[in-house]
């Protein structure tokens, strides 16, 4: 029975850290959310679920067009298309 206890302690721990470092990788922090998640348990998970987002905007998070030359996707508000140099008609 105490060996079965021990195993769900780790088996939660574990679960625990590979679900802090989950939530951490995909806000852009780094592999250290595993330690919080298997030495801090629920807490760890908790602190890496209230972490800011330091990834960088995307192209499909920003307000974008596509240059009608080029084809490349570019600022929405951009004159000029700092691939080609197409110059956009001014709009309304």
């Amino acid at each position: 029975m105490e060996d079965f206890t021990i195993l769900i302690i780790i088996a939660y721990s574990v679960t625990n850290a590979f679900l802090a470092l989950q939530i951490a990788d995909h806000k852009g922090f780094g592999h250290a959310w595993f330690l919080a998640g298997l030495f801090f348990g629920v807490l760890g998970l908790i602190a890496a679920a209230g972490l800011p987002d330091r990834k960088k905007p995307t192209a499909s998070t920003i307000s974008s067009k596509e240059c009608p030359d080029c084809v490349e996707i570019i600022h929405s508000l951009a004159r000029v298309c700092r691939h080609c140099g197409h110059r956009f008609s001014p709009s309304v």
